[in-house]
């Protein structure tokens, strides 16, 4: 069986890159858009299990693109998990309360932490449908 898919959002190619490689070599189906405009036509074309989202990007930030993820996917949507520079307290409860987010890491990360957060961020997603919550 296949592993979930996997859109990085962020603006930092070398991210992006790392993100890509690492999900990659875990199995993942990993794709990358470089700004939340083109996520959103990504995940209109071919909706991810799990949306990996930078907050801090020139246009449209994470939180907006967030939103817009969740507009355009609706409430059986992706699984999001805030991956940013931006670890103050005031951000996360903002993802949580706002975006309903299913986890926050903050760059840098150890490479083990964000596969355990994204694993239990699916975890979740697939608890919520097989309770039927979607």
């Amino acid at each position: 069986m296949a592993k979930a898919k996997i859109l990085i959002v962020d603006d930092n190619e070398f991210i992006r890159t790392l993100l890509l490689s690492r999900l990659g070599a875990s199995g993942y189906q990993a794709s990358a858009a470089e700004s939340g405009a083109a996520a959103l036509e990504m995940v209109r074309i071919d909706p991810p299990d799990l949306v990996l989202l930078d907050i801090a990007m020139a246009g449209m930030d994470g939180f907006q693109t967030g939103k817009k993820i969740r507009e355009v996917c609706g409430p059986g949507g992706p699984s999001i998990v805030m991956v940013t520079a931006q670890g103050q307290h005031e951000n996360m409860l903002r993802a949580f309360e706002e975006l309903g987010v299913a986890g926050y890491v903050v760059k840098p990360f150890k490479p083990a932490e964000l596969l355990s957060e994204i694993e239990r961020a699916l975890a979740l997603r697939k608890k919520g449908a097989t309770d039927g919550q979607g």
